[in-house]
Order: structure tokens, then C-alpha cells, then sequence
């Protein structure tokens, strides 16, 4: 699992700062391949980034000017499921059955373009046989082979550059000049695999008549495409089950706790999707084509655009700050960027968790892996004069901190070495009583013989390849006989949270049984650098699997009934409640990981 470098901040000059995290595109997908030539030496990433840079640095800056419309406004702010620009604003829209009567609100030219919401100005101007394969716009791709492109990252600023230090609006019926240049093409290798690839990074500013209002850097990944595998050679996937917890598509559930944690559960839609790459011009396939998004890309289900959840993100941060004491147009950021790192996928809930403490405003997002799902490297940060946040016991203590504060314009990083303490969380919450033992289970029929099953359930040093929430597994003793492991540590990761015990394991092939309990035995046998007892996030955590073998299915092929049960009770409230949103499809999650496995070792 991979862990973002949460940025720790101190208050700088006049400044308040936020940082946030932000879902995105994985980096593992595979495009059809595009044809290219095979000169050896123009195909490296240094040569062809090179000649990528010259070409635009001699065409030098774009610029495109357009009036923006307010109809793409109330357009998108219905597609984020908000009937409201901004709050006690006329509502947008009715439900049918007040149309008739009811009169939806126009937006009034000059309203204040939200942080975020001008993504949907300045889109793609291409016909269909000048986009990529997958459906990208290919005006800023460099030459094949490096043409599977991957969103990475970016960074937002809005300039406070005039008289008052407030930042300039872009506004609705202005006339704007975007400019776009290419800043650089550098040529990478992935250090894993040791493949070559390209980062590209393009800077947009958007400029009305009071000057420079935003400036919108971005950056994208080009990797070597690859070949389209031969029809029928990859199976399409079964998205997994979801349970749906929230009312409508992109409701809002905002929750505060008496530590000031704001929680927010979403869950988008297909309509959602399609309305969002609508409205942005966006014909990448992997948000809509479900075929495209499994058997090309390897995702499980269609992906989450990663500006609707920055836009998410901001509209959450701007409601948390609303406190009926400010103009609600006036709560605009000044800046944040960003880093990619997991997708988020359709009909999937996921939560944003917001921390206020002393130095800033934090924003994780968890997907029902428990990723964090951007690197924080830059703040987002707020005027003074628009939002205060008041002194706040942070919730996540961070270790490292710098003993001085240097005042300065920019936004200052004190530390980006992640260490929680664990006991702090629990200290939080003593008002509220301890949480209930739980019992998730799931059941499935695989198409796999029991045997083969057996073994790769049993093999818990390869955990950590493939188990949602394991981020380590390592097998300490065996039993002599069998050579099946009875010992392992553990480690489960969710979010910031994380803790390594041992469990006692049983395996009985003959009784197709494998069971791990792990409570007071992980206490007694800790592991060096492990938790404490006050420390731990559980106090207790049992897994059993079953496997009753099935009758044969008409094409001969082998099926096994699966059962999993696994029961555990949290320690402290705070770590059950941020559990909440996956829990209940922990259980089938860890079964579907283990059918991914099966398929992607090819046994049976």
C-alpha cells in the first residue's frame, strides 16, 4: 500500500492552510497500442522527450478566449447533485412534479465561477478520428511509442496579487483568455520494472480584465503503448458487489465530531460519469465503457474523473468553512496541488475525512482499500480575510515538526515524514463507549477446485500481494508435518492507521479449514516496532475459511463453495466509525482478491 507524505504546516504570515488529498487514475493501464516507427534511437524517452520540448517551445504559447457561459454552471452544479450554486441561492432545478408550478433560477451574469468549476470552460476542440484510441485528446501527446497517457497530478493558484489581497474572480458572462505553454517533457524510469516513460507538465492561466484570476498547472504520464490482447484472451470481470449505504447518487453526509472532523460519503454514479465527461468534453473512455475500462485497462469498473473529486473536495473544504460569518463567494483557496496515485471507481463508496488542527485543515479521501488516494505536497490555503479556522486539537499527531516558524508569502512545509500515534486517537473519544465485537461474513462459489484453493489461502507470506487493507504478511513457524504455516505477522493498514501482530494459524486440508486468530497471543509475542497494548486498533481479529466442494459444472470444470467469516471488535470508536464505509463488503472484497489471484496464476 502506498502512503502519502502528509505535509504538516504552520500558520505563515496572514495565512490559513488546507491540505488536501485527491483521488485519480491508476497507473497500470494498458491502451492499444498506436503505430510508430522502430528507429532504435528515436524511440528512447530522452530522444523523443527532446524533440516533444523544441516542438512546442518553438510554437510557443497557445490562447484561446471565450465567453463564459452560466448554463455550464448550473449544469454542472446539478451533475455534483447541488441544487444550489452556493448556499441560500435560488434552487436550480424542481422535481417533476413542481415543474410545472415552480420556476427554476437563471444564473445572473457576473456570478463568481467556484473554485474548481471553470474545468468545465475550455475544453477539447477535436473531431473524433483526431482523438487517441481511448478516446484522449492527443494535442499534448508526445510521439509514439509513449502514448498511454495517465493523469499525475497538478497544482491550482489563485493570485492575490491586487490591493486588498483578495483573489480576482472569474465570473460568468466575462470574456477569458486562456493561455496554455508547455513547461516540460522529462524522460523517467520506473524503477520497479525499469520501464522508460515520459512526464509531461503543461501550465494554463486564465486571465479576465482585471488580470491573471487562475493559474492551472497539470501533469500527465506517457507510458509505451501496449498491444491490444487477442478477443476472448481477457476475461471481462465481474464488478463486485456494493452496498449501497447512501441515499442517492453523490449525496452529501457530512458529519462532524466534537474533535472538529468533518466526514463526507460519496458514491457517483454512471450518470454522474457520463454527465461529468459531457460537460467537460471528456471522451476518455475509461469513465464510461465499462468493456473498455476492465478488459483494456484491467480496472474493475468504470473510473472516477479526478477533477469532479478535486472539485468535490473543494466544494466540502468551502462548506466546512461556511459559517454564515463570510460571503460564501468569497471563500476561494489559494492554492493546492497535488499528486495522483489510486483510482476511485463508480457505484463505489468512498469517504473524505477533513481534520482542522492548529496548523491547517487536512483532507484524506479512502476507498474500500483503505488508500489514501494523493500525495499532499502543497497546501491549499485560504485568505484570512475570507475564513478563519479557530485553534483545534489536531486529531493525527505528526512527529518531525519543525521548533521554528519562518513567516514568508509562500506556504512553508515543516515535515513530510508520516508517524502517527495511535493511543492519541482513542484519547479523543472517551465520552463515547467502547465498540461492539462485529461479525462480517460472505459466501461465494468459485470456479477452482478446493486443493488449489487451499494452497493459495494458506500461503500467507503472499498476503500482502494482493489482500485489501495488508500491507505486510510474514510467516514465522510452520507446523513440521504439513508444513503449513501456524504462525504469521500481520500488518493492516487503513488510511493512517496501522498495526502489526502475530496471529496463531490453523490449516486442516482435510477438513478444507484455514483459520488465523490473532488478540491477547499478539500481545505476548510482539514483533519489534510493533504496537503497544493502548496502542492497537483492535482487540480482537479472527478469520475462518471454509471450502466445501461442488459438483462439477456442466463443462466439467471444478467449483468450490466459499465461506468467510470474519469477526473483530475495534478498540477505540474513532477507528470503527472510520471503517464504517467498507466494512460491510470487507468480507467479499477479500474473496474476490483471492479469485483475482486464482485467475492471474492460472490455477484450477
Amino acid at each position: 500500500m502506498l502512503w502519502p507524505k502528509r505535509s504538516v504546516l504552520r500558520p505563515v504570515s496572514a495565512t490559513t492552510c488546507l491540505v488536501p488529498v485527491f483521488p485519480a487514475f491508476r497507473h497500470d493501464t494498458q491502451y492499444l497500442a498506436r503505430p510508430h516507427s522502430t528507429n532504435a534511437q528515436g524511440n528512447t524517452a530522452p530522444g523523443i522527450a527532446g524533440k516533444f520540448l523544441a516542438k512546442f517551445q518553438s510554437i510557443g504559447p497557445q490562447k484561446r478566449t471565450q465567453v463564459l457561459d452560466a448554463n455550464q454552471l448550473q449544469l454542472l452544479s446539478l451533475t455534483l447533485n447541488k441544487n444550489h450554486l452556493y448556499p441560500g441561492y435560488p434552487p436550480l432545478s424542481f422535481p417533476p412534479s413542481q415543474a410545472a408550478n415552480q420556476s427554476a433560477s437563471v444564473l445572473a451574469t457576473g456570478i463568481p465561477v467556484p473554485p474548481g468549476y471553470h474545468l468545465v470552460y475550455f475544453t477539447p476542440q477535436f473531431l473524433e478520428e483526431h482523438l487517441g484510441p481511448d478516446g484522449t485528446d492527443v494535442s499534448y501527446n508526445p510521439d509514439p511509442p509513449f502514448t498511454r497517457r495517465m493523469w499525475a497530478g497538478g497544482e491550482m493558484i489563485w493570485p492575490r496579487d491586487r490591493g486588498d489581497k483578495r483573489p480576482n474572480l472569474l465570473r460568468a458572462g466575462q470574456i477569458v483568455t486562456e493561455t496554455t505553454k508547455l513547461l516540460s517533457a522529462e524522460p523517467k524510469i520506473i524503477k520497479k520494472t525499469g520501464d522508460e516513460m515520459i512526464v509531461v507538465g503543461v501550465e494554463k492561466t486564465f486571465e479576465n480584465e482585471n488580470g491573471i484570476a487562475l493559474i492551472d498547472r497539470r501533469n500527465w504520464v506517457f507510458r509505451k503503448a501496449l498491444k491490444a490482447s487477442p478477443p476472448g484472451n481477457t476475461p471481462s470481470r465481474q464488478i463486485p458487489p456494493v452496498v449501497n449505504t447512501l441515499n442517492s447518487p453523490g449525496s452529501l453526509i457530512p458529519t462532524t465530531s466534537t474533535n472538529n472532523v468533518y466526514t463526507l460519503s460519496l458514491k457517483q454514479s454512471p450518470v454522474t460519469l457520463f454527465r461529468f465527461s459531457a460537460l467537460t468534453f471528456n471522451p476518455h473512455k475509461i469513465h464510461y465503457s465499462v468493456p473498455w475500462a476492465q478488459d483494456v485497462e484491467g480496472h474493475r469498473n468504470i473510473v472516477v474523473h479526478g477533477p469532479l473529486n478535486l472539485i468535490s473536495m473543494l466544494n466540502f473544504w468551502r462548506e466546512t468553512r461556511n459559517r454564515g460569518d463570510k460571503d460564501p463567494e468569497l471563500i476561494i483557496p489559494e492554492r493546492i496541488k497535488y499528486r495522483a496515485t489510486h483510482p476511485l471507481y463508480a457505484d463505489e463508496e468512498y469517504r473524505l475525512v477533513l481534520e482542522d488542527t492548529p496548523e491547517s485543515s487536512k483532507i484524506d479521501i479512502y476507498n474500500l482499500e483503505g488508500k489514501v488516494k494523493i500525495y499532499p505536497r502543497y497546501p491549499l490555503c485560504a485568505n484570512p480575510e475570507v475564513m478563519r479556522v479557530a485553534p483545534l486539537t489536531p486529531l493525527l499527531r505528526t512527529a518531525a515538526r519543525s521548533q521554528h516558524t519562518t513567516f514568508s508569502a509562500r506556504p512553508i512545509i515543516i515535515s513530510q515524514k508520516r508517524q502517527f500515534n495511535l493511543p492519541s486517537l482513542s484519547s479523543f473519544a472517551p465520552q463515547f463507549s467502547a465498540p461492539e465485537p462485529r461479525s462480517l461474513s460472505a459466501t461465494r462459489t468459485l470456479p477452482f477446485g478446493p486443493s488449489p484453493l487451499f494452497q493459495t489461502i494458506s500461503s500467507i507470506d503472499a498476503y500482502k500481494d494482493f489482500l485489501p487493507f495488508l500491507t505486510e504478511s510474514k510467516v514465522t513457524a510452520h507446523d513440521p508435518k504439513t508444513g503449513y504455516p501456524t504462525r504469521a505477522y500481520l500488518t493492516i493498514g487503513y488510511g493512517p492507521l496501522s498495526e502489526t501482530f502475530e496471529s496463531k494459524v490453523e490449516c486442516d486440508e482435510t477438513k478444507w479449514f484455514v483459520g488465523a486468530r490473532s488478540g491477547d497471543i499478539a500481545l505476548q509475542h510482539k514483533q519489534p516496532g510493533s504496537n503497544t497494548k493502548g496502542e492497537c486498533i483492535f482487540e480482537h481479529l479472527d478469520t475462518i475459511w471454509k471450502l466445501e466442494p461442488l459438483k462439477s459444472n456442466s463443462n466439467g470444470g471444478e467449483r468450490t463453495k466459499v465461506d468467510l467469516t470474519v469477526r473483530f471488535q475495534f478498540r477505540s470508536p474513532l477507528h470503527a466509525a472510520m471503517m464504517t464505509a467498507v466494512e460491510s463488503q470487507m468480507a467479499g472484497l477479500m474473496i474476490e482478491a483471492f479469485k483475482k489471484r486464482m485467475i492471474e496464476g492460472g490455477r484450477r
